[in-house]
């Protein structure tokens, strides 16, 4: 998921727009894949969302 935005993240930066922060062309869209898959949260209690994973792993990932 991540590594199709190397480029984008190389050649764009992210920036403050008004109120907003823009980010480089398809970061947003990795973000939620990463996030809808759970790996934004696989350290925490299943009872919240997570996996139930230990730390450890989550510091590797």
């Amino acid at each position: 998921v991540g590594a199709p935005t190397n480029k984008n993240g190389d050649s764009q930066t992210s920036r403050l727009d008004g109120d907003k922060v823009k980010t480089p062309d398809g970061f947003k869209d990795a973000y939620k894949q990463f996030a809808d898959g759970g790996w934004n949260a696989f350290v925490c209690a299943p009872a919240h969302g997570g996996q139930g994973l230990p730390w450890s792993l989550g510091m590797a990932v």
